[in-house]
Formats: structure tokens, C-alpha cells, sequence
């Protein structure tokens, strides 16, 4: 009886460990493209792309447009201002070359609003607001880039270049309030709602290894 009992258990525990290793390798996560990089306060903010890179910005020929969208999900608890920028990778040409990143246009917009409408270069200088999004706002972005026919001459033949699309998110910050007992400085922040699944799965499992384990050595004995 004990033996059927602790078998029992004991495979339960396995399943609970099995169950909890599926819910991390399949809980969704965001996977940016690899020409974007989210920086700041990030937590809860979500960005969906398309395509594994935003733009590819190579053999292009004059009057070549590439579009592309971006959904933007805040989770957070607070509102989230998000700014955008283009950066340039690499060494820039020089100052006699043809300059692909200065000869790009390109206009970007959250919705049906224009955010940004100009150079590439321009849209590099600083960080771009692209307004705050509240808690469970779901805005699509949309990025046009364009490379003007008549004002683009030989010299661009063959030119590429490699751009870094950086968001930086900034949430509000929460009003200060008088703490009922001192705060802990070393106690750990709770695991994140995706993170509590799984982790039930892992303790059960464990517990229940546990008790087959204890059933096992008190049979013996």
C-alpha cells in the first residue's frame, strides 16, 4: 500500500515539475527586433513588432519607400511616456561622401497623429515624445522611411546604412506616502504576475517529491 501510494506521489511531483518547466519555456514574452532597444522604466510596457528588424536599409534606389508598425501596450500600473530616437551604428562616411543617414526622410505616427516628419539626422538629434500611454492603452505605431528619386543622385548607388531604433519609456511617478511600519531595505520585490504560475507548479512538485521521498525512507526502515 505505501509503495502504490509513494509511486503515486512521487509521479505527481515529476508532472508539477514537468507542468511548471512548460509555463516558463511557453509563457509570452517580447522579443524586440534586433535593430531596437527599449531602455528606462520598462516594466509592464509591451512593443509587438512584425518583422525580426524594423528596417533593412540597404540597396535601396531612389524613391524607395519601406513602412513599419509597431504596437504599443501599456500593463503598467501607471501612465507611460514614451520617446523615440534613430541612432546611427557604425563610423560615419566622410565629409566629402555621400551620407545615406542625412539623405533618408522619414515620418512616423501613433495612430493617425504625426509625431515626427523630416530628415533621418533630425529625427537622431534628440529624443521624440510620442506622448503618454495610460494603463491598457494600445496604440499602433507606424514608421515611413523614404528615399527621395529626384534630389537622390549617383552617388547613393550601392550605400547602406545601419540604424539603431532606441525607445525610452518614463513612467509617472507615484505620489509619496507616509509608510505604516519601516520598510525592509533587503526584503525582495514579489515575483511578477507571469512569474507566479509557474513558481505554484515548481512548490507543489517539490512538496510532493518531498512526501514520496519521506514515504520511501519510512517504508524502508
Amino acid at each position: 500500500m505505501l509503495l502504490s501510494l509513494q509511486r503515486i506521489i512521487t509521479n505527481l511531483g515529476f508532472c508539477m515539475l514537468t507542468i511548471g518547466l512548460l509555463f516558463s519555456a511557453f509563457a509570452p514574452s517580447m522579443a524586440l527586433a534586433a535593430d531596437v532597444e527599449l531602455i528606462g522604466n520598462d516594466k509592464g510596457l509591451e512593443l509587438s513588432m512584425e518583422t525580426d528588424r524594423l528596417f533593412n536599409l540597404t540597396n535601396l534606389n531612389p524613391g524607395d519607400t519601406h513602412e513599419a508598425n509597431i504596437t504599443i501596450k501599456n500593463r503598467y500600473v501607471r501612465p507611460y511616456e514614451l520617446f523615440m530616437r534613430a541612432e546611427r551604428v557604425g563610423v560615419a562616411p566622410g565629409e566629402e561622401e555621400a551620407d545615406l543617414f542625412k539623405q533618408l526622410m522619414l515620418a512616423v505616427y501613433i495612430g493617425e497623429r504625426e509625431v515626427y516628419s523630416g530628415s533621418m539626422a533630425g529625427f537622431a538629434a534628440t529624443n521624440i515624445s510620442l506622448g503618454k500611454f495610460d494603463l491598457n492603452e494600445t496604440e499602433k505605431l507606424r514608421a515611413v522611411v523614404h528615399l527621395p528619386g529626384s534630389e537622390t543622385g549617383n552617388e547613393f548607388q550601392g550605400k547602406s546604412v545601419d540604424v539603431k531604433w532606441i525607445f525610452t519609456a518614463q513612467a509617472d511617478e507615484l505620489e509619496p506616502e507616509e509608510p505604516d511600519e519601516p520598510k525592509d531595505p533587503d526584503k525582495p520585490f514579489p515575483p511578477k504576475t507571469g512569474d507566479v504560475i509557474p513558481m505554484g507548479f515548481y512548490g507543489l512538485g517539490l512538496g510532493l517529491l518531498g512526501l514520496g521521498i519521506g514515504i520511501a525512507w519510512k517504508r524502508k526502515k
